[in-house]
């Protein structure tokens, strides 16, 4: 992609006109360009409120391979080019960058660049301040700053970012999802979303397990299976959570209906008294009254009380007018910012990250370990884009390196320690609070980086990725 950023702002810092011009290189066939150009046009204006914007984003036929979907979708590309401005804003008017982010950051009630309003879930200003506590905590601690023999550069680079969640504009998001309880009291949930490694499955049981009352290792959630569970769609857009959690978190519902009212009849009490808890059916009032929630499952089983039910999770529809691309998109955003201090070995061009602080407004975490490993991971794509992955194309538009011996990612060896810190602002869209994290720490991760080396060595990169030549031609041509 090339992209032109014109960013206006006052001299105290407030951002009030922004220009973006996108030009996406599709390849020679379409594939999913028409969608990754619409949302690199909403994301292009960056997580901040500004009163003028105009973005133009236009995806173009050429002569090579063509290109797909992949982790992201066109945000990446657009929270590069825009946080690098940001860093260039904020030195040209003397402002610390961080503290020039806050004061434009959206906020609770602002319009994004498409005028949605959301009234809650817009935790951007969170994450800030979360990258604020540490810096003022690790201030001046960084190991090894004083290089007494000049070989190592050291630079310090921020990014704020924002994802919509959701299919949005792209389409109707519909997920389908079944929960049924054994007479043993197990839990058995489907759900018409494809686990790709992302801890979902163990979301959805989860959420049935919250809901239901009954101890995790009694959940089963199945692989997807459209012969007992619609179709929903393809596992994208940070979705996964958000929509298909909803979807498990209505049929559970439905599921405990009939578990409280068989209770309520076993223990000739009234519903409402009924609590769900450590796989037994108690009495509120005194907890020591409980029965197996096998036996009350059991009971409505041969009573006739439905104990499976098939939701449907539909997502609000966007309100978006195509012409004027303004209206409503998603159910909701993911807002981020990274901090990322790195030290630069002025011989070879090696990078070694110091430190990365990814903090993400994730509404509610459902399984801290799932949070921590899809920032982990995401983070770690992120780097890939901005340091190693770079394909060499010949005259003819032929690919050169098409093989992963000359074609450099990130493997487990290029690990980076990443420390994910989540902030929960409720979102009211999704199962207790949650939105998806899947795909935002790549954008904020591939633009801290290139912040990062750009500080530490004084120059403006303005194209991924910086690989270590890039680097070493930098440090000789300085």
């Amino acid at each position: 992609s090339k992209i032109k950023y014109k960013t206006g702002a006052k001299k105290d810092g407030t951002i009030v006109a922004r220009e973006v011009k996108v030009l996406l290189d599709g390849g020679a066939y379409a594939s999913e360009s028409p969608f990754v150009a619409v949302k690199a046009l909403v994301h292009a204006a960056g997580p901040y409120k500004i009163p003028n914007i105009f973005v133009e984003s236009t995806a173009v036929y050429t002569n090579k391979t063509y290109a797909g979907a992949f982790r992201g979708f066109g945000v990446p590309q657009v929270t590069f080019a825009s946080e690098c401005q940001m860093d260039e804003l904020a030195e040209k008017l003397s402002m610390d960058p961080l503290i020039l982010r806050k004061k434009n950051a959206l906020r609770a009630g602002d319009g994004t660049a498409t005028s949605q309003v959301y009234d809650r879930s817009v935790g951007l200003v969170k994450t800030i301040e979360k990258i604020e506590e540490e810096r003022k905590a690790h201030r001046g601690s960084d190991n090894g700053s004083k290089d007494e023999e000049g070989r190592y550069i050291y630079g310090t680079g921020y990014s704020c970012m924002l994802q919509g969640i959701s299919n949005g504009a792209e389409g109707i998001d519909v997920v389908g999802a079944s929960v049924q309880m054994s007479q043993d009291g197990s839990v058995l949930v489907g759900v018409g979303l494809t686990e790709l490694g992302q801890g979902s499955r163990t979301v959805f049981a989860q959420i049935a397990s919250e809901v239901l009352g009954v101890s995790i290792d009694k959940v089963t959630a199945r692989q997807v299976d459209t012969d007992s569970v619609h179709d929903s769609g393809p596992t994208v857009a940070s979705r996964s959570t958000t929509v298909g959690g909803m979807a498990v978190l209505k049929a559970a519902e439905e599921v405990k209906k009939s578990i409280v009212k068989m209770a309520s009849i076993m223990f000739k009490a009234d519903e409402d008294l009924i609590v769900l808890k450590d796989n037994f059916a108690m009495l509120k009032v005194d907890e020591n009254a409980r029965i197996p929630l096998a036996d009350v499952a059991t009971a409505a089983y041969w009573t006739g009380f439905p104990i499976m039910n098939l939701a449907f999770s539909k997502a609000p529809e966007a309100d978006y007018d195509h012409e004027t691309h303004q209206g409503k998109i998603y159910i909701a955003y993911n807002f981020g910012t990274h901090f990322m201090r790195i030290r630069i070995d002025r011989y070879t061009g090696k990078v070694e990250i110091l430190r990365h602080i990814a903090a993400h407004d994730v509404g509610k975490v459902i399984n801290r370990l799932g949070f921590e490993g899809q920032v982990e991971g995401g983070s770690l794509i992120g780097l890939g884009y901005a340091h190693l992955e770079k394909l060499i194309y010949s005259s003819e538009g032929k690919i050169i390196n098409a093989n992963f011996a000359d074609y450099a990612v990130p493997t487990i060896r290029d690990r980076i320690p990443t420390e994910a810190v989540a902030v929960e602002d409720y979102n009211p869209t999704g199962p207790f609070g949650a939105k998806g994290v899947g795909e935002p720490p790549v954008a904020g991760t591939a633009a801290v980086f290139a912040n990062a080396v750009s500080n530490a060595l004084g120059i403006r990169f303005r194209a991924l990725p910086i690989t270590r030549e890039d680097i070493l031609k930098a440090i000789d041509g300085r």
